[in-house]
């Protein structure tokens, strides 16, 4: 069952944290067997750079998912979460509980700074009407500061219905939501544009948070340890995010979905104008 502050901070920020939802050893005990799928069935060894390559989309692990390796993410304290987002019994058990993300270090040899990117923000789904869905992230390892946590605009979800009800002629989907925020909004134009920021993009968007719409908004990266879990609002704008650390980041995600169209969280509707 999720706590007070952990509702609110779904609805206020579109994602919520869940310390240890399983067990912290049989998270690692997952970690180790998809890095072992890895060098078996995909050439790729962590002691060989030459051997790493962009391991992003979910066929690489079509043979590992079937065997439903990832069950065991699914414990009590996971399903009452989701109950209490998406509510009792109208939600479907997914057979697979989880496709791998593993983001290899991005280059072994570079002292490259960390930095908040400005190119692939989006959302996963249409911005309204609001998927009958959450997001999962199950955590196989320990993914630090820095180590391709994926980042949010934590409380961008409170946005997209404004947009879309303000925007009919709008196709509604991730980029038309993206460039209307940009035009409206200098701190969204900072976030998404190439040109250097006039101070650190870190300092500017994640070490303090600022007023857009009337939405207070941030940049969050979403490291956490092993065994956590992290629910989040599908039309939450996330970006992947850089890892400039020497180890992986060993992730399972998910979308569970709703037994029939249903909104996971009623949402205030701040305004947004058009430009």
């Amino acid at each position: 069952m999720l706590s007070a502050d952990q509702f609110n901070d779904f609805h206020d920020w579109g994602y919520c944290r869940l310390p240890s939802a399983f067990d912290p050893e049989l998270a690692r005990e997952l970690g180790s067997r998809l890095l072992q799928f890895l060098d078996r069935e995909l050439s790729v060894r962590l002691d060989d750079p030459s051997t790493w390559r962009d391991l992003r989309g979910g066929a690489h692990f079509t043979r590992l998912v079937r065997t439903g390796v990832f069950k065991p993410v699914a414990t009590a304290r996971l399903a009452e979460a989701i109950d209490d987002l998406l509510g009792p019994g109208n939600w479907a058990d997914p057979r697979g509980w989880g496709s791998p993300l593993v983001t290899l270090p991005a280059n072994a040899n570079s002292d490259a700074a960390w930095d908040v990117p400005s190119s692939g923000w989006h959302t996963d789904f249409p911005c309204w009407p609001p998927a009958p869905t959450l997001r999962m992230f199950a955590y196989l390892s320990d993914v630090q500061p820095e180590g391709a946590g994926t980042l949010v605009v934590a409380g961008s979800h409170r946005m997209a219905a404004s947009w879309a009800e303000r925007n009919p002629e709008a196709s509604r989907n991730s980029g038309d939501f993206k460039k209307s925020l940009g035009r409206c909004n200098p701190w969204f134009a900072e976030l998404f544009s190439r040109e250097p920021s006039p101070q650190s993009r870190t300092a500017r968007f994640m070490d303090e948070t600022t007023e857009a719409f009337g939405v207070s908004v941030r940049v969050v990266e979403l490291s956490a340890n092993a065994g956590d879990v992290v629910l989040w609002h599908p039309s939450l704008l996330h970006a992947e995010a850089p890892n400039a650390l020497r180890d992986p980041r060993l992730m399972a995600t998910h979308t569970v979905q709703a037994s029939w169209p249903k909104t996971a969280v009623s949402e205030p509707r701040p305004r947004i104008d058009t430009v």
